[in-house]
């Protein structure tokens, strides 16, 4: 009997604090979750004073937004207020590519003002749509379908004052993840504080664009005056160049000395370690008044036309720059020193080049200059410019040789 008593008096207490148990639970979890909202809130409201670039806001608010709702599936949509071009700065989708990648042919603005994410724009207000709101979204033209069909779409809009300047979205594959009022309502909240910092950071990125831009205009106007000046200390040295061999032709100083003042005068425009002067004579034998080379301190001897470099550029009559890749095809292809290999010195030579000195329409010698490195590049303005200085050197040349004839 009293067995009986005791059981029916503990059943009801037993059943009593099994629903406080339960209740406490939902009152534990309830508050768990909404410390954890607080907590990712208050991260999200951090963030301003956290970051630099536009790209490291929109990856952290991510992190933080996947602690309150699913959002594996999340994209940012930007709004140009001057060009009313729509963007997408951020974007992560477990099923879709990006839209540049998935419609490749179509402007990005365009695309996404045709979909969901331009009705939020136009609008002004959030969307949480599910299959029955898109298919009356599709039915009533004001969207197209775009991407993989999604169980629920939630678009929030990112307002400056009353503007909207972009759309925060997440969206769910997965109908064990669904949305509803308080997931709005958490968007919603993002959205009020993320805009002023989005605003703020673009601000700053089209402040930094516009300094690199102004920069880039100033070095731009800097190289261009520095070329001016170049050029125009180019032109000096080159005119100083012509006067200095027009009095060289007028003077009696000796033959050496004359070849040795022309070599200055050349060194004063262009590199000159390594260079001769070679005269084709009455007996069609090449001497060389002049010579100077890093290679040797050897004059070469007067010699009879054979099939060497400084030939090829007589017989051609065409000034060359020549690699050293260029002189060795030519020996290979047989077109010097196939019958004369004992006067091959080109194998250290960098670079040459070969003028011919042209006296009353004739070839009459060659202006040579060659590099043993890479210290100075010859270029092809180079070749230019010694091609119209040797025109001056070559009537110097000629007035000199016929002094000499006369005093002989």
């Amino acid at each position: 009997m009293d067995t009986k008593i005791s059981l029916s008096i503990t059943s009801p207490r037993v059943e009593h604090l099994q629903k406080r148990i339960a209740r406490l639970k939902r009152l534990a979890k309830k508050y768990k979750r909404s410390e954890t909202i607080q907590n990712a809130l208050l991260g999200i409201s951090n963030i301003a004073t956290q970051v630099t670039s536009l790209d490291d806001f929109y990856q952290r608010v991510h992190l933080h937004l996947q602690q309150l709702i699913p959002a594996e599936n999340f994209f940012i949509a930007s709004q140009d207020p001057k060009t009313g071009l729509t963007s997408l700065p951020f974007f992560a989708d477990q099923q879709d590519s990006h839209p540049t990648e998935l419609y490749p042919d179509q402007e990005i603005s365009a695309l996404l003002n045709s979909g969901l994410t331009g009705y939020v724009l136009r609008n002004g207000t959030p969307l949480l749509c599910d299959d029955n709101k898109f298919n009356e979204l599709i039915a009533s033209d004001d969207i197209k379908s775009l991407g993989s069909p999604s169980h629920q779409w939630l678009g929030v809009p990112i307002k400056n004052q009353e503007t909207v300047s972009g759309v925060l979205v997440v969206q769910s594959y997965n109908e064990d993840n669904t949305y509803g009022e308080l997931e709005l309502e958490l968007m919603g909240f993002i959205c009020h504080h993320i805009s002023g910092v989005m605003e703020r950071l673009e601000h700053h990125e089209h402040l930094e664009q516009a300094i690199v831009e102004r920069t880039k205009e100033l070095s731009q106007a800097y190289e261009k005056v520095k070329k001016e000046i170049t050029e125009r200390v180019k032109a000096e040295k080159l005119q100083k160049a012509l006067f200095e061999i027009a009095d060289l032709s007028a003077s009696n100083v000796l033959q050496q000395d004359f070849y040795l003042r022309l070599h200055t005068i050349i060194s004063q425009l262009i590199p000159a370690d390594n260079c001769f002067i070679s005269l084709i004579n009455d007996n069609n034998m090449l001497s060389f008044p002049f010579y100077v080379s890093q290679m040797t301190s050897e004059y070469p001897a007067s010699r009879p036309m054979q099939d060497g470099l400084t030939e090829y550029i007589l017989e051609h009559k065409l000034p060359r720059l020549l690699s050293s890749k260029d002189i060795a095809d030519m020996v290979a292809n047989g077109e010097i020193y196939a019958k004369s290999p004992e006067l091959n010195k080109t194998d250290r030579m960098h670079q040459w080049i070969g003028i011919p000195l042209i006296i009353n329409g004739d070839v009459a010698g060659a202006l040579t200059i060659y590099s043993l490195d890479d210290a100075h590049i010859y270029q092809l303005k180079d070749l230019e410019l010694l091609t119209f200085v040797s025109q001056h050197m070559a009537n110097a040349i000629e007035r000199k040789l016929a002094n000499e004839s006369l005093k002989n």
